[in-house]
């Protein structure tokens, strides 16, 4: 008869339940901050789309459609710095993983690839004279979503979307209607 250490078996058993346990907790784990992200990338979602964001969107759209409104650098500044300090939040969130790239693409893409050509100019000149690491999660996010938009063929030509596609971009952005 075959000699049992049943200290050992208990030792194994003990150590298959806590590995157990660890792998549980760290799905556990993913799963929440997935959850959370998802209800973050929600809200941000919502305030993209609620009336201070779609006023500052549409006022900019027309701003730029309006060639002789474009006189007032100060006001198109401003205009541009909000647009820019919500994509820099998202890329932010984005980068630190706390925001799934998948579905901030997904959610963002659109505009992002829409708005970045028009703002782009704003980010090299603060990045210049003001901040070099200003917006840099902005800038970030361009090179992520251009990834994104290559693998899926959402944009064949990287940031260059064409002058009428953005005029036709600006054109619904001016006429957005209020938030309900």
């Amino acid at each position: 008869m075959p000699n049992i250490n049943y200290d050992a078996i208990s030792a194994w058993a003990a150590l298959l339940a806590a590995i157990a346990a660890i792998c549980a907790i760290w799905i556990e784990g993913k799963r929440s901050r997935f959850a959370h992200g998802l209800d973050i990338l929600a809200r941000l979602s919502d305030k993209f789309r609620g009336e201070d964001m779609v006023n500052v969107r549409r006022s900019y759209a027309s701003l730029i459609l309006d060639s002789t409104k474009i006189e007032d650098q100060d006001k198109k500044h401003d205009l541009e710095d909000e647009i820019l300090d919500h994509f820099q939040e998202v890329g932010l969130l984005t980068r630190r993983h706390i925001l799934d790239v998948d579905l901030t693409w997904a959610e963002y893409g659109y505009w992002f690839r829409h708005y970045y050509p028009l703002l782009k100019g704003r980010i090299k000149s603060f990045q210049e004279k003001e901040d070099p690491s200003g917006w840099e999660d902005v800038d970030w996010l361009h090179c992520r979503f251009q990834k994104k938009d290559f693998y899926t063929k959402a944009c064949t030509n990287g940031e260059r979307i064409p002058q009428d596609k953005l005029t036709d971009f600006l054109n619904y952005e001016s006429r957005l209607p209020d938030p309900k």
